[in-house]
């Protein structure tokens, strides 16, 4: 992307602010960055050059990795950070539905189906 000099306008090309009239950076292939873009992008490359995967801790090539955060993960730990972040609300709902025995669960379920049932006697009664 050549850098973007619409009428005097220098725009970071990672983060699109205007960076004329303030520090900026310009790297080989004559874009502009603005300080806090290129420090980000910096971090970004070293992580990837370190190869450490922060989840299991072995030594993987830059483009095996993955930057998320402050962090580098290697394929199989992406895949396991993302079923521990999603898989917690899918469960709890399979957990209820499935008659478990813990009572915390049965009484919302209970809850749910009389409110469910309250609804359905209000919205009966409101069309008679």
């Amino acid at each position: 992307m050549p850098s973007t000099t619409t009428a005097g306008a220098k725009i970071c090309c990672k983060c699109g602010i205007d960076v004329s009239g303030r520090k900026r950076l310009k790297d080989h292939q004559g874009r502009y960055w603005c300080p806090e873009c290129s420090n980000s992008d910096e971090k970004r490359k070293k992580l990837i050059e370190s190869g450490i995967c922060a989840g299991c801790g072995e030594a993987f090539h830059g483009h095996e990795l993955s930057v998320i955060g402050d962090s580098t993960y290697c394929k199989r730990c992406l895949r396991v950070r993302a079923k521990k972040e999603t898989g917690g609300f899918a469960n709890n709902v399979k957990d209820m539905l499935s008659g478990s025995r813990d009572h915390e669960k049965r009484t919302v379920l209970t809850m749910l189906i009389i409110s469910a049932v309250l609804v359905a006697a209000a919205v009966w009664h409101w069309m008679l």
